[in-house]
């Protein structure tokens, strides 16, 4: 399973490109590319974590994925089959009206 999608950043755009392994292993790749004044290229890989949380008394699922032990792991909300949205590590949407949605790539 392939997700993308362009985050907003504060002084550049990330294109996020997340692949899932669809077995189980759990595995993933996700390679983020800033565009600004530079333009860069990081790739992570490893286990995605799965997290079960009760959200205004709603169960969610959310997916956790390690950024590199200097960097804090990223959290995405399952809004779904098909769309993956960033929350903050207190698993809370933005309160800005931008798009933070990862689409299923078809």
């Amino acid at each position: 399973l392939c997700f993308e999608g362009e985050l907003p950043g504060a002084d550049h755009t990330a294109k996020y490109d997340l692949a899932l392994a669809n077995d189980s292993t759990e595995g993933y790749r996700l390679t983020v590319t800033y565009e600004g004044k530079e333009t860069t290229t990081e790739t992570h890989t490893g286990t995605k974590e799965v997290v079960k949380k009760d959200v205004n008394g709603q169960a969610e699922t959310f997916y956790k994925f390690a950024m590199g032990k200097d960097d804090a792991p990223v959290y995405f909300k399952v809004v779904g089959d098909s769309v993956l949205r960033m929350v903050n590590d207190q698993f809370e949407e933005a309160d800005s009206k931008l798009n933070y949605d990862l689409k299923l790539k078809k």
